[in-house]
């Protein structure tokens, strides 16, 4: 979350999934709420909740609802690999015997039909789904994420592993280069080893990054538990997303140091909701996925508030501790 450089109180909305859907702000009355006064707003929470609530219209300050979903987000996505942005269709990008990793964050919506949106392209290439791995980092709640692969053939479903990277293990991080920065960088071997790499996640404010998305998948969360401990930090609130972060410029190190060009990342809608869809060039997809989510989600005030109330609806990544922090962290911006 970010208070904007403007002189006004702003808010970018946090890393992961969409922010708390809806929230609205308002001011203290001194005088009871009327029936002539009182505007009605219903709150999304929880798996598939609501509630219905009455606000006084003028107190009303800010309330912002999440973007339109996709009509149809699977024929978008697919329509994304076929004509990707500054690169060519998947489809070229790999032959029979390739093995390839897709890299998948733990808090993409959709991520079941994405991913068999990108086996499609690879089975018609001839590419073994034994040579396929969809890999994960380590989740930071308890409990695992669902496996991505419900939507894939039942024929070919168990073939194509899914695996959850472990970055305590001795082999949780093979040294891949020294970055520009002098950082000594470690990878999953999977990753170093792979003939094709495709980063897949949400492009989304980050209060340390400034935006997480692309390579942010990859490192430091597919590296060695210490590289994991040397990237925890507390966010920046005086910084604006596009301002230079080390964290931000490291990664993208990462990426180019790994060779990966191509990725298929995504906009969140409310819940699991997928606003937008972009597959191609890493730095055009981020640039273009970028200008849709300040579009979407980037909200700014005149002034703080006094009280704001906000949602938490089960989002990609679940509904858990880490969303309530990323609730908690949103809305102490505004008051």
């Amino acid at each position: 979350m970010v208070v904007p450089k403007t002189g006004q109180a702003g808010l970018a909305f946090p890393v992961g999934q969409p922010p708390p859907d809806p929230f609205f702000v308002f001011s203290p009355a001194h005088d009871p709420v009327t029936k002539s006064q009182a505007q009605p707003v219903d709150v999304r929470y929880g798996h598939e909740c609501q509630l219905a609530l009455s606000v006084d219209s003028d107190r009303l300050v800010a309330r912002r609802e999440p973007p339109d979903q996709l009509d149809s987000l699977d024929q978008s996505i697919r329509d994304a690999l076929a004509a990707p942005l500054d690169f060519p269709p998947l489809a070229q990008a790999v032959i029979p015997g390739d093995h390839v990793v897709i890299a998948l964050d733990t808090d993409t919506p959709a991520a079941d039909t994405i991913l068999a949106a990108i086996w499609d392209v690879l089975s018609a290439r001839d590419v073994d789904p034994g040579d396929v791995l969809v890999l994960q980092p380590r989740c930071t709640g308890p409990g695992q994420p669902n496996d991505p692969r419900s939507e894939l053939p039942v024929d070919i479903r168990d073939q194509v592993r899914w695996q959850i990277h472990d970055p305590d293990q001795t082999e949780g991080g093979h040294y891949l280069a020294t970055s520009s920065s002098g950082e000594r960088v470690y990878l999953a071997a999977e990753l170093i080893e792979a003939d094709l790499v495709i980063p897949v996640g949400p492009v989304v404010f980050d209060s340390v990054l400034g935006y997480r998305g692309t390579h942010s998948v990859l490192y430091p969360g597919l590296s060695n538990s210490e590289s994991i401990a040397r990237a925890v930090g507390r966010g920046h609130r005086e910084l604006d997303p596009n301002d230079q972060r080390p964290l931000r410029q490291l990664i993208d190190d990462v990426g180019w140091l790994l060779g990966v060009q191509f990725c298929v990342q995504v906009v969140p809608a409310g819940a699991t909701g997928v606003a937008g869809v972009w597959a191609g060039l890493s730095e055009s997809v981020f640039r273009e996925a970028r200008e849709s989510l300040e579009a979407a989600w980037r909200v700014e005030i005149d002034e703080r508030s006094d009280i704001v109330v906000a949602s938490i609806e089960s989002d990609g990544g679940g509904h858990g501790w880490e969303q309530v922090g990323r609730a908690l962290e949103m809305a102490r911006n505004l008051v």
